[in-house]
């Protein structure tokens, strides 16, 4: 009988975005899990990718807010810009009535 050896659990697969000129790295699953544009952008239907960075032609500061709020739920408002203004510039709407911002709205 030959030996169990259990498989090594999945490695998360890692994408890296170029955003505005500004590189970041994240998890496929933290992108797509509530972000329809990332579920298209990453299925390969659109032809976005330069090497193995994915470009998004976003404000890189505004970004990061939108990666920190993807991965808990809570993002801060940058300080040169308003709620309103913050909600606007994301690649997914708010719902209507929420606030998903750790800073009241």
């Amino acid at each position: 009988m030959l030996p169990y050896h259990p498989m090594p659990p999945a490695r998360p697969r890692l994408v890296r975005l170029n955003v505005g000129g500004t590189v970041f790295t994240t998890t496929e699953s933290t992108l797509t899990k509530e972000s329809r544009y990332f579920a298209a952008l990453l299925s390969g239907e659109y032809n976005d990718r330069q090497g193995d960075e994915v470009f998004v032609d976003r404000d890189p500061a505004h970004f990061a807010a939108v990666l920190q709020y993807l991965r808990g739920g809570l993002a801060s408002v940058p300080s040169n810009l308003t709620p309103a203004g913050f909600v606007a510039s994301r690649l997914k709407p708010a719902p209507t009535g929420t606030c998903p911002f750790a800073q009241p709205c």
